[in-house]
């Protein structure tokens, strides 16, 4: 297998760069934009208070034409859908603060009615976003395009997690989008209830959501490399919350889509910042990786090797 990644020479700003040195981190996995779609399925991450995790919105986009747009939460009867018009091209958002307990994972290693089921009459775009004023990230959720049953989860390996309280992690939040569905989990990393490298199943329902946490907030300790597997289709946020870089801090993290999306050759848009770091996730043995734009270079990475 052979990975090509190109330089571009264009400007690029974006949610990274809210560290003093630009956070530029490109993961294997990920897609870098919301999808257009009908569904959207989401597990939010539980952000530190200390470190800013509200107000937090829901908003919309749709296209040429008008969507009806429900937000539910299948799993927890005591959530009163929301329902929202949207006119063709238009754009709209719901304030989740006032549900943030109901929304976000309440802790590790249990299980939760947290996950988010969004439905609407025709295409939209959907994004979840933490407009804290200290803290802001945005989750663009990939439709249909989340939903998979193998994932392979990237993370960044230079930056500690700052020292919070209440105390910031990395993690892995699970929503199962059908009843009884089986999850195996293996962390790469020691995580709450669960040894390194050991695999685990839980199961769970239609809006029930997991959450595995890494706890060690140094960059040494990473989930990067994890596989989840369910025999169900499931869509899986990753999370780091509070990265350190010259005294400033910041949330990241996305929706990832499964191994069925993944492919062989990226562009990455250069910015004009100093520090910027660019990881790539091997699911395959062999995987060839060839770097080139400001010169070129190739090397060899294994399965779940960063």
């Amino acid at each position: 297998m052979k990975l090509t990644l190109r330089l571009s020479e264009h400007n690029w700003l974006g949610k990274g760069a809210k560290f003093c040195t630009l956070f530029l981190l490109v993961l294997y996995s990920l897609s870098a934009t919301a999808q257009q779609d009908t569904i959207f399925w989401f597990a939010a991450p539980d952000i530190s208070t200390a470190e800013g995790q509200s107000p937090v919105y829901l908003k919309f986009q749709s296209y040429s034409s008008p969507a009806v747009v429900t937000v539910s939460q299948p799993a927890n009867g005591l959530f009163t859908p929301v329902v929202i018009n949207l006119s063709a091209n238009d754009n709209d958002s719901i304030n989740l603060t006032p549900f943030i307990a109901q929304v976000e994972s309440p802790a590790a290693n249990v299980i939760a009615t947290t996950g988010l089921k969004i439905t609407a009459t025709s295409n939209i775009t959907a994004y979840y976003e933490v407009v804290a004023a200290s803290n802001r990230e945005m989750f663009s959720l990939k439709g249909t395009k989340s939903l998979g049953t193998n994932f392979y989860t990237p993370f960044q390996k230079f930056w500690n997690n700052a020292v919070v309280s209440p105390a910031t992690f990395s993690s892995i939040e699970i929503v199962a989008t059908e009843a009884n569905t089986t999850v195996l989990i293996t962390p790469r990393t020691a995580i709450t209830g669960h040894p390194a490298n050991v695999s685990f199943s839980i199961i769970l329902d239609e809006g029930e959501t997991y959450s595995a946490r890494d706890m060690n907030v140094t960059a040494a300790s990473t989930l990067a490399g994890s596989i989840v597997a369910a025999d169900k289709p499931i869509a899986v946020t990753l999370f780091s919350g509070a990265l350190s870089s010259g005294g400033c801090t910041s949330t990241v993290g996305d929706q990832i889509t499964p191994t069925d999306y993944l492919g062989t050759e990226y562009i990455i848009r250069k910015g004009n910042a100093t520090g910027e770091q660019v990881y790539i996730l091997a699911t395959e043995n062999a995987t060839a990786l060839t770097l080139t734009g400001l010169g070129s270079t190739t090397t060899l990475i294994n399965w779940g090797e960063t």
